[in-house]
């Protein structure tokens, strides 16, 4: 079991999704050194097509939020504030979420690929079972239109590359290519400027994109 979680600072509070579901704590309700469980403040339904089991969370922002369940083909993106801080306010203890844009994403039963995403750019990143590394940008309209839900795909699928060896040793570099061919992309997370994405596969690769200007290709 896995879970996975992040926290929306001006909304004082914690996200979690894991196998059971999508849930909120507000941390001021906390009591100050009391050992005891603390119960969700809401639980959050996300409209899912198949059975909930969702192994993907990140913070786009403050306000944006993007979650994932496996085998939906998709990853959802939502607005905290409407419709989860009001709802707190309003003592609502479970909350159906509306979608505000749909990310087009494999269509695939593989567990536990995670995604993440880059406040600062408004990007997110997902890998898939195929090698491959799917980058959203979600700058202007998407962070402030909610009047309508919309759907978004890529704007780039980055493929499993052939690697290669530094030590020019081809048989090696065989070796390499035959046995790490399309694996699967548990996590990968890109840096604040968005120069790099860095990625982790089930076959215990960490691997770095780096991004290339047009200008510098010979």
């Amino acid at each position: 079991r896995r879970v996975h979680g992040v926290t929306i600072d001006e909304s004082d509070s914690v996200l979690v999704a894991c196998e059971d579901g999508v849930f909120c704590w507000e941390i001021t309700s906390f009591a100050p050194k009391v050992d005891v469980n603390v119960l969700p403040t809401v639980e959050l339904k996300i409209p899912t097509k198949e059975e909930p089991c969702f192994d993907g969370l990140a913070k786009i922002s403050d306000q944006l939020v993007a979650v994932k369940c496996v085998e939906e083909g998709r990853i959802f993106v939502f607005d905290f504030v409407k419709e989860v801080r009001r709802k707190i306010r309003n003592n609502v203890s479970v909350t159906k979420i509306n979608i505000a844009v749909d990310l087009a994403w494999q269509k695939t039963d593989e567990i536990y690929i995670n995604i993440a995403a880059r406040p600062g750019l408004a990007a997110v990143v997902c890998g898939d079972n195929n090698g491959g590394i799917w980058v959203y940008d979600l700058r202007e309209p998407y962070l402030t239109k909610f009047n309508t839900k919309c759907k978004l795909d890529p704007i780039k699928i980055l493929d499993w590359p052939e690697c290669s060896v530094g030590n020019d040793d081809n048989e090696q570099t065989d070796r390499l290519n035959d046995g790490f061919k399309n694996p699967v992309v548990n996590a990968c997370d890109i840096s604040s400027d968005g120069s790099c994405i860095c990625a982790v596969t089930d076959n215990n690769l960490v691997c770095i994109w780096t991004y290339v200007s047009p200008n510098d290709v010979e």
